[in-house]
């Protein structure tokens, strides 16, 4: 089975106003038979209702049933108000794999949960003034790999990517930032293992941008259980104090390379890194 439903471009839009009751999920496939292939693609969803509501909702949790080839791509999705642009839901009997979420999104937020192999979040623009969602939230499934989160632009006054569980995951090339006039509550812009100790995720070529007034939070965070993290190539840009990377304690075998800087008035300097971890040390690592 699959299911494809496309647009005519951004000019295609759909509008949910405040009559459609505020938990009902704008779109929401939940499978009663494997799902090869589902796309979404070129149009619009614009809801600012209150509530709870999600604009796309895979929901394979209690089904029994897997999701693969999920395509979502040149999307406009306008705030949900207490939803998630893009919801996956599964379980430990199956969930989304084998998918690409972008290029060309302009969302709110991501928000992946028990996903398995193979899932890419790509070429996205994720924005947010409001604090009730993350930009990306993942968790994935015991043993599921290759999840990839590679050239995003994320702004938002929360985190900007909280991993909770992945194995070997590619975070390059992403901006992460908090929107200029609104402050940080969540303290950290990356953070990684916060559920489940993760094997070898990998940091690479990203900017962290923490601005003035934002709160000044850590950029990234490295949690207990995590094993053989690299972070290379980082740059930290106008951070006026506290810490750049924070490693807890039985976070294992951290190697930060020479090039992680920290970048302010055209000075560069060493960042500053609170270790906890055990077996943390600088190397001249090669992406």
């Amino acid at each position: 089975k699959s299911i494809n439903i496309f647009g005519d471009g951004f000019g295609s839009v759909i509008f949910v106003d405040t009559t459609v009751p505020n938990t009902r999920d704008i779109f929401c496939i939940v499978p009663t038979a494997a799902i090869s292939g589902v796309s979404f693609r070129n149009f619009g969803i614009s809801s600012f209702a209150a509530g709870g509501r999600h604009a796309i909702h895979l929901n394979n949790a209690g089904t029994g049933f897997n999701t693969q080839n999920v395509h979502i791509t040149d999307m406009f999705i306008s705030p949900m108000e207490g939803g998630v642009s893009i919801k996956a839901t599964g379980d430990a009997n199956g969930g989304i794999g084998y998918s690409t979420i972008g290029p060309n999104n302009n969302l709110e937020s991501i928000g992946l949960v028990s996903i398995g192999d193979g899932v890419t979040i790509t070429g996205n623009v994720i924005t947010s003034i409001t604090t009730a969602n993350k930009g990306i939230e993942i968790s994935a499934v015991a043993g599921a790999a290759g999840q990839q989160i590679i050239g995003n632009v994320i702004a938002v006054p929360n985190c900007q990517l909280c991993i909770n569980s992945a194995t070997t995951p590619i975070i390059r090339d992403n901006e992460f930032e908090t929107p200029v006039g609104l402050v940080n509550g969540y303290g950290f812009l990356v953070d990684v293992g916060i559920t489940s100790g993760i094997s070898a995720p990998q940091l690479v070529n990203n900017q962290y941008s923490v601005l003035a007034g934002t709160g000044n939070p850590v950029a990234v965070r490295i949690r207990t259980g995590n094993l053989n993290t690299r972070i290379a190539d980082a740059r930290y840009v106008n951070q006026t104090g506290g810490q750049h990377i924070q490693i807890d304690a039985g976070a294992n075998d951290t190697a930060i390379d020479r090039n992680a800087i920290f970048v302010t008035n055209a000075v560069v300097v060493a960042p500053a890194i609170t270790d906890n971890g055990t077996r943390t040390g600088w190397v001249q690592y090669f992406a």
